[in-house]
């Protein structure tokens, strides 16, 4: 199983997803377009720490990749069930000191994030970039 792990993003700004709902057809692709972004809602969880967390609104698992924005561009990745957070381990005052906010990158389970070329996205910048969802 091959995970990019890394961390950066931007709390009210994310990333503009190719256009495309998930669907069986999708899923049955090596590349898939997606526009996941609205599934996925950031808030301050106060039941870890008030850490910054993402949280899977859709009715599917989701792997959410995000990245700083900002300065060193890394990111993590994490599975959130439908209902459930992937957590950043940050704090409000941890990301206003980081500057530049977040980037997200979110997939159906099994699909990590490529661009359009299909290099795995590796890190993050202060463009959201546009991405396609590819089969592990």
């Amino acid at each position: 199983m091959r995970r990019i792990l890394m961390l950066v993003a931007v709390l009210g700004t994310m990333a503009v997803a190719a256009s495309g709902p998930i669907n069986a057809q999708n899923q049955a692709s090596a590349m898939t377009p997606v526009g996941l972004v609205s599934c996925v809602r950031a808030f301050y969880d106060p039941q870890v720490y008030n850490w910054l967390s993402f949280q899977n609104n859709c009715s599917e698992p989701l792997n959410i990749t995000y990245y700083w924005r900002a300065n060193d561009h890394l990111g993590s990745s994490g599975v959130a069930q439908p209902g459930r957070s992937v957590n950043t381990g940050f704090s409000r005052s941890d990301i206003d000191s980081h500057g530049g906010g977040w980037e997200l990158y979110p997939c159906p389970l099994h699909y990590f994030p490529v661009a359009p070329g299909g290099r795995y996205i590796e890190n993050g910048g202060s463009n959201p970039q546009s991405y396609y969802c590819k089969h592990e």
